[in-house]
Order: C-alpha cells, then sequence, then structure tokens
C-alpha cells in the first residue's frame, strides 16, 4: 500500500519539512473550499485534515486562517435519498442507526459540523485510509513536543477547543489529550486523561483580547515534566510539573482542530499555521517565527488576477453576422452560433477506458488546473497501484 500526500497541494503549499516536523497546516487552501476538502499537511507525514460545515477558511496572518463558525443550513434531498439505500448511508446522505452501547448518533452531513478532522473511525463512510492518530506523535505523551501556531481573537465567547486527539469511539468516553482556550483568555488547560493530568496554564490576557495575531507556542520536556507557554516569543508563568503519557491505540482515534469530539466548543479565534514538533523548539525566549510556507516566505501577496476576453453574449454586446472567437475554445453546440435546426439529436461519446492509475481509490479528491493545459487530481488517501 502506497500513501499518496497530496503531492500537488503539498507542492503548491509547501512548507518548511526539517527534521522534527510532525505535522503543519498552513489553511492556505482557497476560501471558497467546501466541506469535505483536503486541508494539506505540508509536513513529511501527510496528516492532512479534512474541512467540515463547522469551520470556514478566511483571510489569516499568512495568506489564508481556519475559523471555526456556525454551519449554514444544509437541504438534503432527492429521489435517491431513502434511509434503507446502502449508497446514500455510505455517502452520509442518511443518518444511520446508533450502535448498541453507544450515545452519539454517527456521523452524516447534516451533523459534520467538524471544523478540521483526522478520523480512523466512522467506517459506515466513504472514508479515506489515512494514518491512526493514536499512532503518531500527535499523540502527546512522554517526549519532547512542541505545538505552535498563530491566533487572532474574533469573538468573546465560552471555552474553545484548539484541538483534541481522542482514542475514540468519538464523543463516547474522556480518553483524550486536549488543549482549551478559557472564555476570559486568562489560562490554556492542557487535559491528558493518560497522566490523569490537567495543566493550566497562564497566558498573556491583554494580548488574547486584542484584535492583533500572536504567536503561541507551548513545549514540553519529558524530562522534567514540564510544560512551557510563549506569546509572541515571550515565556508566562510556569505552570505545575507533569508527567505526560501518550493515549493508547484506538481503532476509531480521531483528531480535532477548532471543536471538540462532539463538535461543541468551537474556537472563538482564528488559527493559521498550526505546527507540531517532536522536540523542544524554544528553550528560551525568542522572536516569533515567519511563515512556514515557502510559497509566502518574505510576506504574503496576493496574486494579481488576469483579465480575461470581453464576454460574447451579452445584453450590451454589439451584433454582427460574424461572431469574432479569436483563438478562444467554444462549445460548437452552444445555441449563440445556430439561427435554426431541424431533425438534430446530440449524442456523447461514449466513455472509453484508458490508462490506469490506481484502483480501489477511496478518500478526499482535489482537482487543480495547473494552467499548462492539465487538470491534476491529488487523492489524500492510500491506493492501491496498478499492476496493468
Amino acid at each position: 500500500m502506497l500513501k499518496s500526500r497530496a503531492l500537488l497541494i503539498a507542492a503548491l503549499l509547501a512548507g518548511e519539512c526539517r527534521a522534527g516536523v510532525v505535522a503543519t497546516w498552513l489553511f492556505d487552501e482557497q476560501t471558497q473550499a467546501y466541506p469535505s476538502s483536503v486541508l494539506s499537511d505540508c509536513g513529511p507525514n501527510g496528516y492532512s485534515l479534512v474541512l467540515g460545515r463547522g469551520a470556514r477558511l478566511v483571510p489569516g496572518r499568512f495568506g489564508h486562517a481556519l475559523a471555526p463558525s456556525e454551519p449554514e443550513p444544509l437541504d438534503i434531498r432527492g429521489a435517491l435519498v431513502r434511509p434503507e439505500s446502502a449508497s446514500a448511508r455510505l455517502f452520509g446522505l442518511v443518518p444511520s442507526p446508533i450502535p448498541a452501547g453507544r450515545h452519539l448518533q454517527p456521523m452524516w452531513w447534516q451533523n459534520a459540523t467538524f471544523a478540521g478532522l483526522l478520523t480512523a473511525g466512522e467506517k459506515h463512510l466513504r472514508t479515506p485510509d489515512v494514518s491512526n492518530p493514536s499512532d503518531t506523535k500527535l499523540n502527546l505523551g512522554a517526549f519532547d513536543w512542541t505545538v505552535e501556531f498563530w491566533y487572532q481573537t474574533r469573538t468573546r465567547g465560552t471555552e474553545g477547543v484548539v484541538f483534541e486527539i481522542g482514542q475514540g469511539p468519538r464523543g463516547e468516553n474522556e480518553h483524550v489529550t486536549r488543549l482549551t482556550l478559557s472564555a476570559d483568555r486568562r489560562t490554556f488547560r492542557l487535559l491528558n486523561e493518560p497522566s490523569a493530568s490537567t495543566v493550566v496554564i497562564t497566558t498573556d490576557e491583554a494580548a488574547l483580547t486584542g484584535s492583533g495575531w500572536h504567536h503561541l507556542a507551548f513545549t514540553y520536556t519529558a524530562a522534567d515534566g514540564q510544560v512551557r507557554h510563549y506569546v509572541d516569543g515571550k515565556l508566562q508563568t510556569l505552570p505545575p510539573r507533569a508527567q505526560l503519557r501518550a493515549l493508547t491505540h484506538g481503532d476509531e482515534a480521531y483528531f480535532t482542530v477548532g471543536r471538540d469530539s462532539a463538535w461543541g466548543r468551537p474556537l472563538s479565534g482564528l488559527l493559521d499555521e498550526l505546527r507540531f514538533s517532536d522536540n523542544v523548539l524554544y528553550a528560551a525566549e525568542f522572536t516569533p517565527p515567519a511563515t512556514f510556507s515557502k510559497t509566502y516566505a518574505g510576506g504574503f501577496h496576493p496574486v494579481a488576477l488576469k483579465r480575461g476576453p470581453p464576454l460574447l453574449f451579452v445584453k450590451s454586446a454589439k451584433t454582427s453576422p460574424v461572431i469574432e472567437l479569436g483563438s478562444r475554445r467554444h462549445l460548437f453546440i452552444d445555441d449563440a452560433f445556430i439561427a435554426q435546426s431541424q431533425n438534430i439529436a446530440f449524442v456523447p461519446n461514449p466513455p472509453k477506458r484508458m490508462e490506469k492509475v490506481a484502483d480501489e481509490v477511496r478518500g478526499h479528491l482535489t482537482m487543480v488546473d495547473d494552467q499548462t493545459g492539465l487538470l491534476r487530481i491529488t487523492i489524500a488517501a492510500r491506493t492501491t497501484p496498478s499492476r496493468s
């Protein structure tokens, strides 16, 4: 089994891939990205997240950022959307029964109001064969690590979740490691259930109640069990020590950003350039890093759009017996070219199987026009290579 790492998107958004990086999410996909779009990991492991209905991509500190938001109304209808339909359940168009012994409704489109999610569970859905979060170093524990991101407060609200990794099943227990920001912006809380620890971390309330962007970093030194927190490179008051432990393996483990496992407690602010590392990057006060993206290094500059040719068929266009197309492409079947017709039927060419690229593709697809005449499809999943 080969693991596709969203090669094209990762190349376009290429981040810093030095030793020690576990994952880097730049959130620089297009702001019009729809739920189920891939949020590429620009680190070396390809831990892609999926964008849910509970967040949007908006202008950020560098490029774009993740904004936990209220989901827009969703109306699912159609003749094939039937509760008994296997395909409707596979694609999350109808709800599945709650399994015996559980209380949370399995995920489907109406309740998929997460922000960003990596999950090994939800097997009833068309899900990619991705890494199990509990088997990765996103599963923070008794090793040196650093978690850092840029944050901008939007509104005052309730306690909000920065990230949560759970052993699973999702929402059925508290076998989690979770970082939350208090409603008053005075403290973060790092809950690590395996060690029965809740580390209360004092932060810079003044900075986090303002409107600007701030770099927040958390480091952990396993040798002395010390969490350290930096705001814009300045060390905050040290919290009590704790001997953290990683979660044990869970067949339905998950990793969620911006909301908890039940898609509650949304973070009332914007996240940009979230990076996990498996070493301590900051041992003393420091200058906040610039962007991790090679694309935006030196400052983010929006791409200047090229003006296309004028519209041909608008009310203000001058009528002429000759339509000047120039070198542009146009469908011959457009009625604008046809004065009158009779006894004509349009029949599409039958599909033709071409070269096989991959078998058993299951996962999230992203298609990008590379501006050279090619449409490139990126698969955020494991695939079986073709033997034909």
